[in-house]
């Protein structure tokens, strides 16, 4: 049947001389695997900059539930970037959002709180004034309650371990290997209390950020089967420094 979704471009792959394979989570079906025919064409209606990773797209598509791989009929920007593609600190941000998105997605059901949860993300690293320091580890911290990870109990000043063999804080340190020290329970609270447009606030050293990042990467990796090494980690620590 024919259908209308807006979707985020995780990745695209070349198939044949002029076709493109994309992994896209849609608004409308979740994470899904579409191909679509003639885009590499010199004279293809489809402009160039459409079909990349993060493209915010609107389209049409062939939907047959059971197969694997569906066609795109037609399709448009959903949202046209004003800075994203031409700054590189917003543009390594982004990669390293998409990795973790794609990595961490499995779900082909629709779930459309986590597909606006992430537009609005990439709308907001696109907008936002100031440093992004922050942004990406925000973001990781946000993304755990859509993932179904998300860290719960209460927090108290000072004296709070994330346990995240649990996934709760805790009063005491854990006996294991799998927690946060004090500090980055501290700053994981705040991360997941403070709204994504304001996460520059929050001041941390270049050290605590690569610390923090460390320890959320090991939750991902503790609570999500196979997810793998994400790659864009070492490019973005090599822009930010």
């Amino acid at each position: 049947m024919l259908a209308n979704t807006l979707g985020i471009i995780f990745r695209t792959t070349k198939y044949s001389e002029t076709s493109l394979i994309c992994d896209i989570y849609t608004e409308q079906f979740g994470l899904r695997t579409y191909i679509i025919n003639g885009v590499r064409k010199v004279k293809s209606k489809v402009g160039a900059g459409i079909m990349r990773p993060m493209s915010i797209v609107d389209m049409e598509i062939y939907h047959h539930e059971q197969k694997d791989i569906n066609r795109i009929k037609e399709v448009k920007l959903g949202y046209i970037y004003q800075n994203l593609p031409f700054d590189i600190m917003r543009g390594s941000v982004g990669l390293f959002m998409t990795e973790v998105a794609r990595k961490s997605i499995r779900e082909v059901d629709t779930n459309h709180e986590l597909y606006t949860f992430l537009s609005a993300s990439y709308q907001l690293l696109d907008t936002i004034q100031g440093s992004l320091a922050n942004f990406h580890l925000a973001f990781l911290a946000q993304l755990t309650q859509y993932l179904g990870i998300m860290p719960y109990g209460k927090y108290k000043e000072d004296i709070s371990f994330f346990d995240y063999k649990e996934g709760n804080f805790v009063d005491e340190k854990p006996e294991h290997m799998y927690y946060f020290d004090l500090l980055n329970s501290k700053i994981l609270y705040v991360f997941l209390e403070i709204e994504l447009k304001n996460c520059a606030e929050f001041q941390l050293t270049g050290e605590l950020r690569r610390s923090f990042l460390d320890d959320m990467l090991k939750h991902y990796r503790y609570h999500i089967e196979n997810f793998p090494i994400i790659n864009s980690h070492a490019i973005l620590q090599e822009v930010w420094e």
